[in-house]
């Protein structure tokens, strides 16, 4: 299962644009081949390798790559440089969008142990 994480900028309750970030093993492979190294090495490194791993051209490759769109094709990289700024000029930081990378290839369940399963849905019965 895979679920998206989305990157708001501006303000949550009114923003200035929207993108779905969302991965895929297609667009993980394309992402590592912009990096020249595996996903999996930079989670190998641990929290802290990690973070200092996640420099602005591994930032616009997972943008790059993990931006849905209609037609699955990775966004131009020019564009994401574009994303990056209007985040950080309108309240972001580099370290949250990282964070939203982060959560969006962790919930892709190809890094975690097992099988990740929706959640069985509650039904409540109304009191009579």
């Amino acid at each position: 299962m895979k679920n998206s994480v989305d990157i708001i900028i501006g303000k949550a309750d009114n923003p200035i644009k929207k993108y779905e970030l969302c991965f895929n093993i297609k667009s993980l492979a394309r992402m590592e081949r912009a990096i020249g190294k595996s996903i999996t090495s930079l989670f190998a490194a641990g929290p802290r390798g990690l973070v200092q791993q996640l420099d602005i051209n591994v930032t616009a490759a997972a943008l790059q790559n993990g931006i849905v769109n209609d037609n699955d094709k990775a966004v131009e990289i020019e564009q994401t440089y574009d994303i990056i700024q209007e985040f950080c000029d309108n309240g972001g930081t580099l370290d949250r969008l990282n964070a939203k990378i982060i959560t969006a290839i962790n919930e892709t369940g190809l890094f975690i142990p097992g099988v990740k399963e929706k959640p069985p849905e509650v039904m409540y019965e109304k009191k009579k």
